[in-house]
This record gives structure tokens, sequence and C-alpha cells, in this order.
């Protein structure tokens, strides 16, 4: 028979009863609690086991002399075994006499609310640090807040694969604090009968579907992140090329060019979620590059993100003049270094921006872009 067993607490530490209940419940199978780490609770069986108590006392934000506080329990028959958390201290009973640390129910029930605001302020507190240091990073990495179409569309659009499973997981949650804190407000503490052996198993499927989905989505993320970038060089001859070439802008310099179709598809558009990008990408180089030519072809799982993605670009251009191109409900067209741009959307689910700094004009090529 196993002398030893380690257990994953299956209770929210506000749930004082049901956590006493369920160490009392351990202390009749003839275990004793030994230690605790996390939320991680080591037991023994001691050959010359005997039957104990267990009970919680909630520690206030300043303890003048913990010590002092400790003593006072041992002399009223409790050894104290270990903390949960950093405020909970856990006891058991010494001797069978030992005097109840928790005696006045509704004194009790203020305790455990009050404990629980203040970890649930803590705990969202830190939360919300954590997202705020992320964007921080991001923003010391690369000099800037990237939108958050431009995010989606592009190829950090794996970082997204996470949200859906983030607010379900939230959800989860406020749904379960919304539960421990309507028990704990309203159930009779002292009697120590809210733990059952079948509540506790599912409180630990529940934790366990949780973390299972967060390691999916962990694992997921960082598999597609791995691919998200990947590109895909497709020959096609020019008569076939389903977007208008650089010939189609200057004969002169797109004379006799092999074109390529690469087309990009980033995490989430591989599942049909979000976009599937595909660049045409050209450049003339004699030490410096001297002209590019790049269309970018956007599309959308849904009008609105095609929408917010061409919007989001057209803001950060002052100067963009609004232009017609046949089949597209907006159409705009600047310049910025040296460079001509032009970015389309036709109202629908999709969204194409083309550079292009060679000799001929791209204003003037307008119709080669029209739909047909």
């Amino acid at each position: 028979m196993d002398k030893e067993k380690k257990m994953l607490l299956p209770y929210d530490a506000c749930e004082i009863d049901a956590i006493e209940g369920w160490l009392d419940e351990q202390a009749r199978d003839g275990w004793r609690l030994e230690s605790v780490d996390g939320m991680h609770f080591y037991f023994t069986r001691p050959d010359d086991a005997t039957l104990t108590r267990y009970r919680i006392d909630i520690l206030p934000k300043k303890v003048p002399d913990l010590a002092e506080r400790r003593a006072t329990f041992d002399d009223l028959g409790w050894e104290y075994i270990a903390t949960l958390f950093d405020n909970l201290d856990i006891y058991a009973a010494a001797r069978p006499d030992a005097v109840e640390i928790n005696t006045d129910e509704e004194l009790l029930r203020q305790t455990v609310k009050s404990y629980y605001r203040r970890r649930y302020i803590k705990g969202n507190t830190l939360l919300l640090l954590v997202l705020l240091g992320i964007v921080l990073l991001r923003y010391l990495l690369f000099g800037e807040f990237t939108p958050l179409f431009t995010l989606l569309v592009s190829s950090d659009g794996h970082l997204f694969w996470l949200v859906p499973l983030w607010a379900l997981v939230f959800i989860i949650g406020l749904v379960l604090d919304s539960r421990i804190y309507k028990g704990v407000s309203n159930r009779m503490l002292l009697h120590r009968e809210f733990h059952t052996p079948q509540r506790a198993t599912v409180r630990k499927v529940v934790r366990y579907t949780v973390w299972i989905m967060l390691l999916a989505a962990t694992i997921i993320n960082t598999t597609q992140n791995s691919s998200s970038r990947e590109r895909h060089h497709l020959p096609f001859p020019h008569e076939d090329y389903p977007f208008p070439t650089l010939a189609d802008i200057s004969s002169e310099e797109g004379a006799n060019r092999e074109y390529v179709l690469r087309e990009q598809r980033y995490s989430l558009s591989d599942f049909g979620w979000l976009s599937t990008t595909i660049s045409q990408e050209e450049a003339e180089a004699a030490g410096d590059i001297e002209w590019v030519y790049i269309l970018e072809y956007h599309d959308t799982k849904w009008r609105w993100l095609a929408k917010g993605y061409a919007n989001e670009l057209l803001r950060q251009q002052d100067d963009a003049e609004t232009v017609t191109v046949e089949g597209y409900e907006t159409a705009h067209y600047w310049q910025d270094s040296g460079e001509e741009h032009l970015l389309l959307w036709n109202g629908e689910k999709r969204v194409v921006e083309v550079a292009y700094s060679g000799e001929a004009s791209l204003r003037d090529s307008l119709p080669v872009f029209a739909l047909s």
C-alpha cells in the first residue's frame, strides 16, 4: 500500500469550508497532510494514523507577529502544517479537545468574502499588467504599435489563434468566480458540508479541461507561427497571370520577365478564418534597388475585416487622393518616399495594395486594375 501521495487542490482558495471538508476526508482515509506547494498537497499514511481535523486561518493583510499568532493556536491545540497561497494557514488538531478556530458564522463569511475580493482584484490586476507588458514589449522590439486590423491580416495574425480561447477561458473563470462567491455568501460555512467526492471530481475535470485548452492553443499557435511566413512560388505565363503585372504598367521594365505568383497563406487563413494574401514582388537592382513593384491582394473571411484594414491603412496617409477604379467601392492614391501607392477595396472582402517606384506612372495606369 502506498505511503505517500500528491493531490491537486480541487477547490478555489476562498472555499474554506470545502477545503477543510476535503482535508478531513483524507484524514478519515488515513492520510496526514505534510506540506503544500502551490496547489499541490502532499500526504503520508503513517502506521499510527489517528483521526484529526483540519482548519484554516485566513490571515489579515498585515499580521503584527505571525509567530505569536501561530503559538496562540498551538496553545489551543492546533498544530501548524503549511500555508496556502501566502494567506491561508492550515492547522491540524493536535488533540481531540482542540478548540475550534472559527465559531462565528457571520464573521467567517465576511472574512472569506473580503479575502475573495482581495484575491480577485490582485489576480485581475496581475493579468492586466501582463497584457500591458506584452504590448510594451512589442513596442520596444519593433518601435511602433501595430494597429489591430493590420495584425489580423498580416503574418502576425497567428497571435489571434489564442484570442477566442482566452475569451472562453475568461468567461469560464467569470462564471466559476460568480458561483463561488454566491456559494460562500449563502451556505453555512461552519457545517463544512459543501465538499463531496463527486463535486471534487467535477472541479478537477473543469480545471484540467481549461489547462488542456490553453496547452492546445499554445501548441497550435507555435506550429502555425513556424509556418505562417511560408511562401509558395508558382510560375505563371504572362497571359495567365491573374493580377496586373509590371508589363501592364511599363512594357519596357516588364519585358521578357518571368512572372511568379507568391501565395502567402498565413496561419489563420489556412483554416479559413482571416485572409489569404497573395503578393507579387519584382525589383531591378544595380547595387541599390532602382525600382520595385509590389502587389498584395487580400481576400478576407469577413467584410468588416477588409473594410477595417483598408480604413486603418488609409488613416495613416494624410495626403491620400480619392481616385476611381472600376469594380472597387473605394480607391486611393498617394506618393511616399519616391514610391507611388494604390489602395483598393471592392466593398466586400477584397483589399489590394500596390507600391511602385519605376519610371512609368501608376497614377496613369489605374484602368489596368479595374475588375472585369
